[in-house]
């Protein structure tokens, strides 16, 4: 009886101080993303870099065409419509540091490697330099692409009697909403200069 007596508080002891712990544990997990999406958190300080765009993004069904006749491979306006302003870049946390996504590094990409295509093809390039300079930043496009799709894997089956002058429906990203995203983020950091560190990088 007395060594029970004994006992019974400590296990209450030590259950409430790993309950104790095990809430701590799920509070930081659940409320780190909030800190996150939210810019003007004024105390936040990045645990480790995020690797994803925060926030909530719904998957979209997009008709996918071939050829499709709205990007003609000249129209260089239509094509710079695809990336936002400074290609893109955003400011995440307190401090607002500084980060460019994905789609808009493939998109600008895929443009440089259009532009050189159409440069060449087109005979404009004025010097051999030019020419070198294009043909290298397209050589990084390429390489960048190639290991993005690897990366991406994607499993859509097409239908041999569909890939060539047809369209066909497919679930996608939502590229309106992450362009949003970045609109918002570039208008709420508007005039406020980067950190020396950050703005090296920029």
């Amino acid at each position: 009886m007395k060594l029970s007596s004994r006992v019974l508080p400590l296990a209450t002891a030590l259950s409430c101080f790993f309950n104790l712990l095990l809430f701590i544990k799920v509070w930081r997990t659940t409320t780190a993303p909030k800190e996150l999406f939210n810019p003007q958190e004024p105390n936040f300080q990045y645990a480790k870099q995020p690797q994803e765009l925060p926030g909530r993004f719904n998957p979209t069904t997009r008709v996918m065409q071939h050829p499709d006749s709205g990007f003609a491979i000249d129209d260089d306006a239509k094509w710079a419509t695809i990336v936002p302003h400074s290609r893109g870049f955003i400011r995440l946390g307190s401090d607002g540091i500084p980060f460019s996504i994905g789609i808009y590094h493939q998109l600008h990409c895929m443009n440089t490697v259009r532009f050189a295509y159409r440069v060449a093809r087109d005979g404009l390039f004025k010097t051999a330099h030019a020419r070198d300079v294009a043909f290298d930043h397209a050589n990084h496009c390429f390489d960048l692409l190639r290991q993005t799709l690897l990366c991406k894997a994607d499993t859509t089956l097409l239908p041999l009697a569909s890939i060539n002058d047809t369209t066909f429906t497919r679930r996608c990203g939502n590229p309106a909403q992450i362009m949003d995203f970045v609109h918002n983020n570039q208008a709420f950091w508007n005039g406020i200069p980067y950190n020396t560190d950050d703005a090296l990088h920029v």
